[in-house]
């Protein structure tokens, strides 16, 4: 199954897909998790569902409803490899292929994907806040949403960092 098929999304898609003997890997932009993106009329979307709707699904996916893949690769777009399922579906995947997240919480502090602030610029924020600093000074400095900082402060975000 190493032909592109027919009928499917052309240039510069395909330029972006490299097909191997076992996944069709989305080489060009992907988001925080590994899955493909691209703009569609303006709107970010994912091009796993793009390729389901178009090879698979024969039109749009019906809300609540995720695209799974067999192959457990985020960036793989091959038709074959996608199913549509219930995010509970989609957790029973996980948890079988043993992709589950073993520690708790998964994503924190620095490690988070949309982190903006690393630890040791919490630090020195929280300190910089126990002299009596501003907030909204801070959050200017450091290019975060002044509530950020005021979450700092209180320990609703990055704890007791």
């Amino acid at each position: 199954m190493k032909n592109k098929p027919t009928g499917r999304p052309q240039k510069p898609f395909w330029s972006r897909v490299n097909v191997t003997d076992t996944c069709w890997l989305w080489t060009g932009p992907k988001n925080a998790d590994g899955y493909g993106q691209v703009r569609v009329k303006g709107r970010l979307t994912m091009v796993h569902r793009m390729m389901y709707e178009l090879a698979c699904g024969g039109g749009k996916i019906p809300d609540g409803f995720v695209i799974r893949h067999s192959c457990h690769t985020p960036n793989c777009v091959r038709p074959d490899h996608l199913s549509i399922g219930t995010h509970k579906d989609n957790m029973q995947d996980m948890i079988k292929a043993g992709r589950q997240v073993k520690e708790a919480p998964y994503f924190v502090g620095e490690k988070h994907p949309g982190a903006k602030l690393t630890l040791a610029q919490v630090k020195v924020i929280r300190a910089k806040l126990a002299k009596g600093a501003n907030q909204k000074d801070l959050a200017e400095k450091y290019g975060v949403a002044r509530q950020t900082i005021g979450n700092i402060a209180t320990g609703h975000r990055w704890g007791k960092a």
